[in-house]
C-alpha cells in the first residue's frame, strides 16, 4: 500500500520540507514534531519544544492555496476515517502522513524507492528531488531569493549557489551591458 505516497510527495513538492520532517506532520499542535495550523494556514516545520539546528532550519510557512486545498480535503478525510476508528476502539487518526490511520514508523525510502522501481524512473531519484524541486519552481517562478530561501528554510547563500541559474532574470543585466557595447544605459 503506496497510498501514503501520495499525501508525501505533494507535501514535498509544494513545501520544499526536508523528507524526515514529512513523515512525522501532525494535525494539531505538536511539542516534538512538525504540525499543521488549517485554521490559520500554517505548516510548523518543528514542534513548539524542538530547537532548530543551524545547518537545517526548519522555519513555518504559510500553506500554498493549492496545497492548503489538498490539506483540507485530507482532514476531511481522516476526520471521517477517525470517528470509525474511534467507534471500534481505536485512536484516532493524529498524523498526516499514515497507513490506514496508523502513524508511519522510520523512514519512507523503501516504499518510495520501490514505487520509483515501479514506475521505471531514474533510480537516483530520491525524497530529497522534492525539495530540489521547490526550489527550482521558486527560481523560475523569479522569487526574490531572500523569499524562497526563508520559506526553504536554507541561507540565501545556498540557494544563490544552487539554483540562482534557473531564474528567468539570472545575469540578465550581463546581456544588457554587452548588447550595448558595455556603455551606460542611458
Amino acid at each position: 500500500n503506496r497510498r501514503h505516497l501520495r499525501r508525501f510527495i505533494v507535501l514535498g513538492l509544494y513545501s520544499g520540507s526536508r523528507p524526515g520532517v514529512l513523515p512525522r506532520l501532525r494535525w494539531g499542535m505538536a511539542d516534538d514534531c512538525a504540525w499543521v495550523d488549517l485554521e490559520k494556514g500554517w505548516i510548523f516545520r518543528r514542534g513548539a519544544r524542538e530547537r532548530d539546528h543551524p545547518n537545517k532550519r526548519r522555519p513555518a510557512f504559510r500553506i500554498p492555496k493549492r496545497l492548503l486545498a489538498h490539506l483540507a480535503r485530507w482532514k476531511t478525510m481522516d476526520d471521517r476515517r477517525s470517528a470509525e476508528l474511534q467507534a471500534k476502539g481505536a485512536d484516532p487518526i493524529t498524523t498526516v502522513l499514515h497507513h490506514g490511520g496508523e502513524p508511519i514508523r522510520g523512514k519512507i525510502r523503501k516504499g518510495y524507492a520501490n514505487a520509483v522501481t515501479d514506475a521505471g524512473i531514474n533510480p537516483d531519484i530520491t525524497p530529497h528531488w522534492h525539495r530540489h524541486t521547490c526550489a527550482t519552481w521558486l527560481m523560475e517562478a523569479d522569487v526574490k531569493p531572500r523569499l524562497a530561501a526563508q520559506y526553504l528554510g536554507m541561507t540565501v547563500r545556498t540557494l544563490e549557489k544552487h539554483y540562482a541559474h534557473l531564474r528567468p532574470s539570472h545575469q540578465s543585466d550581463v546581456g544588457r551591458a554587452l548588447s550595448r557595447g558595455g556603455r551606460p544605459e542611458r
